[in-house]
């Protein structure tokens, strides 16, 4: 699914993480893609789960890793698969709209079910670094918020 940081990830196939304002525009990228319905500077639950509907290749309301991949080519197999198994909350192998809920919610730090641009900068800037260190591949220690 989503997702959301195929921008900032597939921008990493070099195996070198972007940093400072690239790595800002990179994510401001990601929040744009999601900020449709419409655009106004925030993006709501349903904004953000629709795109389950689009890596859903087979219409099974699940999207599988090989889906997640195919709908994010320009990421490196392995941040493919990293990224999938910190999405999926239940770890069933299969990305629903329940487990983008669930990070729906993390990234909505102030819980007012809507994520600012502010809130996803600072969630998936510090997620990519967690699940990919300062550089790709480095430093795996684990999913944020979970």
């Amino acid at each position: 699914m989503f997702l959301i940081l195929v921008c900032v990830v597939g921008m990493a196939a070099g195996q070198q993480l972007p940093h400072g304002a690239e790595l800002k525009q990179l994510v401001d990228a990601g929040f744009s893609r999601l900020d449709h319905g419409p655009q106004d500077g925030t993006v709501t639950e349903n904004e953000w789960d629709v795109l389950i509907t689009y890596d859903d290749l087979n219409n099974d309301s699940c999207v599988s890793l090989t889906e997640y991949e195919h709908a994010h080519l320009t990421m490196p197999t392995t941040m493919a698969t990293t990224m999938f198994h910190h999405f999926d909350h239940d770890a069933d192998g299969c990305l629903k709209v329940s487990d983008m809920s669930a990070e729906f919610h993390l990234v909505d730090h102030n819980g007012d079910n809507h994520v600012s641009l502010h809130e996803w900068d600072q969630y998936f800037t510090h997620l990519i670094t967690k699940l990919f260190g300062h550089g790709a591949g480095h430093g795996n220690s684990g999913p944020v918020g979970r």
